[in-house]
């Protein structure tokens, strides 16, 4: 009778320790999920800037060769 009593004991423990597991798992999903959505999110938001960062690039190249333009006719214009 002593014997079932300690393997009711110990079931009773294993029994909630498996319920704190579930727990633990449960907020680990959660957590993981939450990090899965920031990465997509950080994901996008690299890919828009690396359009932007090219968009920028090429309007620089027009500002440039705008310049250069601009400053030939000056001094067409001066002679």
């Amino acid at each position: 009778m002593r014997k079932l009593r300690e393997l009711l004991g110990e079931l009773e423990f294993l029994r909630s320790r498996v319920d704190e597991l579930r727990a633990d798992n449960h907020l680990l999903l959660e957590a993981k999920q939450q990090l899965e959505d920031q990465l997509a999110s950080r994901d996008r938001d690299m890919t828009s800037l690396v359009e932007l960062d090219k968009e920028l690039s090429h309007y620089k190249q027009l500002l440039q060769r705008s310049t250069e333009v601009a400053y030939r006719a000056r001094w067409f214009y001066i002679d």
